[in-house]
Order: C-alpha cells, then structure tokens, then sequence
C-alpha cells in the first residue's frame, strides 16, 4: 500500500473483503503490517483470479505478487470468508518468516513455498484455533 492504515479503515476493508468473498465462495486469510498485506485467496479458479486481477488494478496497491499458486479443490481456509489479523511487531518477532516477509523492501520476494507455508500453517494453528 501507498499508506499505512487506520484501525478504522482496516475494519473496513476486513469486513467488505469477508462479505464479498462470501457472495463469491471464495475463502482465506489476510495479514496486515506496516502498509503490507499478505494474503491467501482459495475457491472456484475463475473466481480467485478475477478477484485477484481487481486487487491488482487498485491504484492503492504497489508490488502485487503470487507467492503460491495451487489448483487443488480442498479449501484449507473454508470456515473463513475472510480471516484477518492486523500483526503487532512482537507477534512478526516471534514468527522469522513473517518478519521477513513485512521487513522486505521494494519489489523483493523473501517468501519462497516452504516459508509460505509454514506462515500459513502458523497462522491456522496460532491465530484461529
């Protein structure tokens, strides 16, 4: 982002982003930190890369980049149209792969598969149990 967001506007966007996705049947989770996103978008093919390519036209977004993608038909995140979680400097500390990832400047790819997956098993285990 171009901006660091208020609490309001976090809010905001986690609460359209849950109902959007859920008119859509598209699942996930979203971190925020910084003015940093990373999120996971799972469902109908046609449907995450539609929302994807949206996400990726709004001028508010700089250095949109796929991390992973995976055509598999189970959802790992089914029971969250939208998980969200605003992350606290000491919740990256503890966790080297998010911490890279939200540290990262410009156009850099510090996530590569394994350390992607480990944050979203971290993610799953740690912040939706």
């Amino acid at each position: 982002l171009s901006r660091q967001l208020s609490k309001e506007e976090l809010f905001a966007l986690a609460t359209y982003a849950s109902e959007n996705n859920k008119k859509k049947d598209i699942c996930g989770i979203l971190l925020y930190s910084g003015n940093k996103f990373l999120q996971v978008l799972q469902g109908e093919e046609a449907a995450v890369k539609a929302l994807y390519e949206k996400i990726a036209r709004d001028s508010r977004h700089r250095n949109v980049t796929v991390i992973i993608e995976s055509h598999s038909m189970a959802k790992e995140f089914g029971n969250w149209s939208m998980a969200f979680k605003d992350l606290t400097l000491d919740e990256r500390a503890l966790h080297p792969e998010l911490s890279n990832f939200f540290e990262a400047k410009g156009e850099e790819k510090p996530l590569d598969l394994m350390p992607a997956q480990a944050m979203l098993e971290l993610f799953r285990t740690t912040y939706l149990a």
